[in-house]
């Protein structure tokens, strides 16, 4: 684990210092690199917001499931952060990260199959914010004076794409039979392909989730996981609305979202781990073609990821190291023998 900690942040030291000379970083711009201080706090505090939020939303699914006793919300923190952590670091370490978020909450009184429940229904209603999110993006920058026609046309392609991505997830929770049968057929072909994956048994866990997702999202309910979902998301985006304005690149709010949303699907590929270099890439690339400077759009970009990604990143490693040492005492504990 140490080892492939320390090459990630090997890679990324190449990958950020070569990424000013691949966007040709202009001379006369390094005084961009000079981003207030109080926009770096500001950055700091809504990743904190952003995380906050979704670990919030993972207890809150926790408890909807019946997880009892209630499970103390440091090490829901704690177990969620080396999750995600896990899962960017490792191939297929949502695997791992699973594992390690259903052995400490195991721990604490939690039955496995909630906590594995617990973790894809969370990263389900991610999604559904994070397609809506982008969908109105879509929209915002339609109206930016800089988009082309080219682009205009692709958005129109793509809008529907995302809208019927965000409906079929909240179709599903609503009426899961119809999407468990094409995740049936989706996944029984990709079989042919990946011989590790098994359809049945994936088909089965989506339809336990959907059927616990509906009443996270009815009444009041909705509002309280749904605001959690998108604080999360607009916390996140803000980060890099916020970076841009600090270096006097005015921006709609919609290209942001656009970047941001475009990225996260690209970080899905695990190759390499976070997405590190190509996410750096493809954002500089997207705020680049809506007329934003090249060097601040890698000055930005930098910024946030160090502040959305690395930092939490950082904190999930402390959290992993945390519970393994959490682990090791649980483990030196014999129980006495009866008097």
């Amino acid at each position: 684990m140490v080892k492939r900690i320390l090459l990630i942040a090997v890679i990324t030291i190449v990958v950020y210092g070569l990424l000013p000379t691949l966007a040709q970083f202009p001379q006369d711009a390094r005084d961009l690199t000079e981003i207030a201080v109080s926009a770096i706090l500001v950055g700091v505090v809504l990743a904190g917001v952003s995380q906050l939020a979704v670990i919030l939303l993972f207890q809150r699914a926790l408890l909807a499931l019946g997880a009892d006793p209630k499970p103390p919300t440091g090490i829901v923190a704690r177990s969620w952060l080396a999750e995600t952590m896990l899962t960017t670091l490792l191939p297929g370490g949502s695997v791992a990260g699973a594992v390690v978020s259903v052995g400490v909450l195991h721990r604490e009184g939690v039955d496995r199959d909630k906590t594995a429940t617990a973790i894809v229904l969370t990263k389900l209603l991610w999604w559904i914010a994070l397609l809506s999110l982008a969908v109105l993006g879509l929209l915002l920058s339609l109206g930016d004076q800089k988009t082309s026609s080219v682009y205009v046309t692709t958005a129109t392609v793509v809008i529907p794409f995302f809208a019927a991505g965000a409906g079929t997830l909240i179709y599903g929770v609503f009426r899961p039979e119809p999407v468990v049968r094409l995740l049936t057929r989706t996944t029984t072909w990709a079989s042919r392909y990946r011989k590790v994956i098994d359809p049945p048994a994936i088909s089965s866990r989506a339809a336990v989730v959907l059927d616990k997702a509906r009443p996270m999202l009815l009444g009041p309910q909705l509002v309280l996981n749904a605001g959690l979902a998108i604080t999360a998301w607009v916390s996140n985006i803000l980060i890099l609305e916020i970076m841009l304005r600090s270096l006097g690149q005015g921006s709609s709010l919609g290209i942001s979202i656009i970047a941001v949303a475009v990225t996260q699907v690209v970080a899905l590929v695990p190759i390499p781990p976070g997405g590190i270099g190509v996410v750096e890439i493809v954002m500089v690339s997207i705020l680049a073609a809506f007329g934003i400077e090249t060097g601040a759009a890698v000055v930005a970009v930098i910024s946030y990821r160090l502040i959305s990604y690395w930092l939490p990143f950082l904190f999930g490693v402390g959290a992993y190291f945390s519970l393994r040492h959490l682990r090791a005492d649980d483990d030196t504990v014999t129980p006495q023998s009866p008097a």
